[in-house]
């Protein structure tokens, strides 16, 4: 029975689905006490919570963390700093006006698009890695190519130096880790060091652009109002490291999973490069089958009734955004890869409601614009491992493989 087993297992972990499928058929709604609250697996529950109003994203305790508990260690160190604190999350825990605001302030920068600027500084990034990767063999997807250009994109939007950007990657990692991670006591201490060393790095780079205001979402946090009030340091910082990390990870992780299928997929691989007008098809199933967050979260506002279960006021729901969308009640054939379904417009991999992914279309973007780069610049890129050994990192949320090395023939 799945009672029996975890979201936090490590063998969950390295494949879920199984489990998902499980959920699904047995209780599409349960309470996992892991999590301290509920986990939505089917498609229909999922949506529902998403787009109902009487569930938000206002949690009830604001010890900065969000999907596991905060580790004491780590909020002992990071409640040094009066200033800083713990962390917040201005749009991802916030609801109403107060959203809306943060939004507001931040879209246009995720939204640029007029005239294809935001293209071609998304294509320099590919480009200067690419360049680089073009003079070897072989390559590690992820180290040497998702989450740097993934991290120099969102660099570029916050106003963070190129240069900065492998600092910028490991404070987006150990924001991640204190928030989705169950910690040992080391761990702990290194995370919330990291996150304290680079509050300090980014309250510098805040006083930089009050002084001298540039076209970058930094220059804009530090001349902010948010309900008639100026922004304080402590939400002008998370609201940098929100966004880093939120403008990385996901991203990276579904760049990492279309060229992981790609690089093991040669008949289908060689199939788009001769016809590349298949590719946005081809991202949105990725999106689909391999989605890069496996759960969006939500709080119950009032007491609501759903799937038969009544969540409380200030309960947590976990809406499983990679089980709904492998929906057997949704999408027909759901575990086989088909870019040609018709039915992938339903998809949820960038939740929705209110919160829908502030990043999606840039993202978007990115992922395109890699699969353009990689299929023009290989003949062949292939993995040199089997794709079913593949192993993942220790984070349920995500799906970041730890390694994935790649056989390159350049074109």
């Amino acid at each position: 029975m799945a009672d029996s087993k975890s979201v936090l297992d490590l063998e969950t972990i390295q494949n879920p689905y199984p489990f998902y499928e499980e959920l699904r058929r047995e209780r599409p709604i349960t309470y996992m006490p892991e999590l301290k609250g509920y986990f939505v697996s089917s498609h229909a529950l999922a949506k529902k919570v998403l787009i109902d109003k009487r569930f938000g994203k206002t949690p009830t305790v604001k010890d900065g963390s969000k999907f596991v508990p905060s580790n004491p260690i780590a909020r002992e160190i990071l409640l040094r700093d009066e200033e800083i604190g713990l962390p917040i999350h201005c749009f991802s825990e916030s609801d109403g006006p107060r959203f809306t605001a943060f939004r507001k302030m931040a879209e246009p920068f995720f939204t640029r698009i007029g005239g294809g600027a935001m293209e071609r500084e998304i294509q320099s990034c590919a480009d200067l890695l690419l360049d680089e990767i073009e003079n070897s063999d072989t390559c590690d997807l992820p180290s040497q190519y998702s989450a740097p250009f993934t991290a120099a994109v969102i660099c570029g939007v916050v106003g963070v130096p190129r240069s900065m950007v492998n600092e910028m990657k490991a404070y987006a990692d150990a924001s991640l880790a204190y928030r989705a991670r169950v910690l040992s006591e080391s761990d702990a201490v290194a995370v919330a060091e990291t996150l304290v060393g680079m509050h300090k790095v980014v309250l510098g780079l805040l006083a930089e652009r009050k002084a001298n205001p540039r076209q970058d979402l930094m220059s804009v946090l530090t001349q902010a109002t948010v309900e008639g009030a100026p922004l304080s340091l402590r939400e002008q910082v998370y609201i940098v490291e929100e966004v880093v990390l939120g403008g990385s990870e996901t991203t990276a992780n579904a760049i990492n999973a279309g060229l992981m299928y790609l690089a093991s997929h040669l008949e289908l691989q060689d199939r788009i490069r001769r016809d590349p007008a298949q590719i946005p098809a081809f991202m949105e199933e990725v999106l689909r089958l391999l989605t890069p967050i496996q759960s969006a979260h939500r709080h119950a506002l009032v007491d609501v009734e759903i799937g038969g279960v009544t969540v409380k006021a200030g309960e947590k729901v976990y809406v499983g955004t990679a089980s709904a969308n492998r929906d057997e009640a949704q999408f027909k054939c759901p575990m086989h890869f088909d870019h040609e379904r018709d039915d992938w417009k339903f998809h949820i991999a960038f939740g929705g409601g209110p919160h829908h992914c502030m990043g999606s279309g840039i993202s978007r973007i990115e992922q395109r614009l890699s699969y353009q780069s990689w299929l023009k610049r290989f003949a062949s890129f292939e993995l040199m491992i089997p794709y079913e050994s593949i192993r993942y990192g220790d984070i349920w949320v995500t799906r970041t493989p730890l390694e994935a090395p790649l056989r390159l023939t350049r074109a």
